[in-house]
């Protein structure tokens, strides 16, 4: 292992994080998935890699990949944006990470795909909102 100049966790687990960049490719397939609206776009992500060797990459545009593996422990009442397929993989110094949340631009993130999946799948948007409203009546 690389020296780590910060500890992350996954689910309250130590695990080694790497910093990257990735291309984004659309999922036809689920075509509500987030990143879906990002179709070619370069972003920054983390790999985590569990101690049972499990390897995922989560999306850290905005420092909340960081936040989560740092400060949230990896636990699931920090949200996270998981990464399918992503191509063109390029690793990043430690330094170059983002470590700064900035909850503004991901809630004008949120926004920008809510916008574009009303927009773009409405059907499938109007039944998974509806799925929604009956969850959280409960």
């Amino acid at each position: 292992m690389r020296e780590i100049k910060f500890r992350a966790f996954w689910n309250d687990k130590e695990v080694e994080i790497k910093g990257l960049t990735y291309e984004v490719v659309a999922d036809k397939k689920r075509p509500l998935v987030w990143y879906n609206k990002f179709n070619g776009q370069r972003r920054q992500g983390l790999e985590i890699t569990t101690q049972n060797n499990e390897k995922f990459i989560i999306d850290n545009e905005y420092g909340d990949g960081y936040y989560k593996a740092t400060v949230g422990r990896g636990c699931p009442p920090y949200p996270h944006k998981g990464v399918f397929d992503a191509i063109n993989i390029e690793y990043i110094e430690d330094k170059k990470i983002n470590k700064k949340l900035k909850i503004h631009a991901i809630r004008e993130e949120d926004e920008e795909v809510e916008e574009y999946q009303k927009k773009n799948f409405p059907k499938k948007y109007k039944k998974v909102e509806a799925l929604k409203k009956l969850i959280n009546k409960r």
